[in-house]
């Protein structure tokens, strides 16, 4: 399985990038958009981890107003594996694992902040840390299923509650469907919505309000 990786670097960041625990790739990335292309085999459940690490505070400058005016730090631009680019809004959705300062750690401590460990809805690694994304061995579910990620998310703004049950839904081909329910579509059915549209006519989806 061809795996291909596109980042963006500023001011030469240090890049670890592997694949179930293999390195595939390990240097400094040049101040240009950069592929990193590879080939290797998928399992059942696979993780592909985007690490930056080697950075001091020395490497953000920021002027006399506290800006930062030049940064060191990778942005993740695009993930295709096999045929398949996985949608921007699925990459903002995973975790990037943050190795705090020393001193952003002592100021939360002075503070009684708690750091989070995670950061998410970012893919500009300005920080030390390590970025993962996983997915099964069948590429062909997971893509259809982002895409099924992306249309309930973007209607979780127009979330509607039933009454009756007090269950939150939103509407979607023509049915409600419930903001929390699991997964349990079929790909053909998957492909079939995003092909066309709407539900097939002997669909497997059955809808949990009526």
């Amino acid at each position: 399985m061809n795996i291909k990786i596109t980042l963006s670097a500023h001011n030469q960041p240090t890049i670890r990038i592997s694949f179930n625990n293999i390195v595939y790739f390990d240097s400094v990335l040049p101040n240009q958009l950069t592929e990193i292309e590879f080939d290797t085999g998928i399992q059942d459940n696979n993780q592909l981890a985007i690490e930056h690490f080697g950075k001091t505070n020395q490497d953000t400058i920021c002027n006399q107003a506290g800006q930062i005016i030049s940064d060191r730090a990778a942005e993740l631009v695009s993930i295709t594996i096999g045929k398949y680019e996985i949608p921007k809004n699925i990459l903002f959705k995973q975790p990037f694992a943050v190795r705090w300062p020393e001193n952003l750690v002592e100021d939360a401590e002075r503070e009684n902040r708690t750091l989070p460990g995670c950061l998410y809805n970012n893919l500009y690694f300005g920080f030390n840390g390590i970025y993962t994304f996983d997915f099964s061995g069948d590429l062909r579910k997971d893509y259809y299923y982002y895409f099924w990620q992306m249309e309930r998310d973007a209607n979780r703004n127009l979330q509607m509650v039933d009454e009756s049950s007090n269950t939150g839904y939103f509407e979607a081909y023509g049915m409600k469907l419930e903001i929390n329910k699991s997964f349990n579509l079929t790909i053909h059915d998957l492909k079939y919505i995003i092909e066309n549209q709407s539900l097939p006519s002997n669909t497997a989806i059955n809808p949990t309000l009526n």
